[in-house]
């Protein structure tokens, strides 16, 4: 009897992920709407799990510290290229495309702090809700941009 039992779930798992891999794409946006319309309780939920087994969360990140610090840079990165390719990939002044030295640039200027101010995760977010607001730029159009708008460190720049 249980034989057939454990036989029943294997099939029946096997069914569901043979299921979700055909309707991946159905799943993904059904799971995204209930996360947009049920955003506060998920978030409640979250709080109270953390309030409830914060003890054990904060020793799994001390025990797995240095895998926690790289998958956090790994999702940064990704994120990072995700913002840049959105922003067009390349300079917006002279078409250099190296991402390593490519930089999100205030249009308005004065926004060296945000990036700090926010961390990435929202930083970025907020380039992908208002990119009217960021240009993309390489390292060297970028302080020649701020140098020629008196920009750099808040001061102002006497020639």
């Amino acid at each position: 009897m249980i034989n057939i039992v454990i036989k029943l779930n294997r099939n029946k798992k096997e069914y569901l992920k043979q299921y979700y891999l055909q309707h991946k794409e159905k799943q993904i946006q059904l799971n995204k709407k209930y996360r947009e319309q049920h955003k506060e309780q998920i978030k409640e939920y979250h709080k109270k799990y953390y309030r409830e087994h914060k003890e054990k969360i904060n020793e799994y990140y001390k025990e797995h510290k240095e895998q926690h610090k790289k998958s956090q840079k790994r999702y940064v990165l990704k994120t990072r290229l995700n913002i840049i390719e959105f922003l067009g990939g390349k300079c917006i002044y002279c078409g250099f495309s190296d991402y390593r030295a490519l930089q999100i640039d205030h249009i308005n200027g004065h926004g060296c702090n945000e990036f700090a101010r926010l961390g990435a995760r929202k930083f970025y977010k907020k380039v992908k809700e208002h990119p009217e607001l960021y240009q993309l730029l390489c390292a060297n159009c970028n302080w020649i941009k701020r140098y020629e708008n008196k920009e750099v460190g808040g001061r102002k720049i006497e020639k």
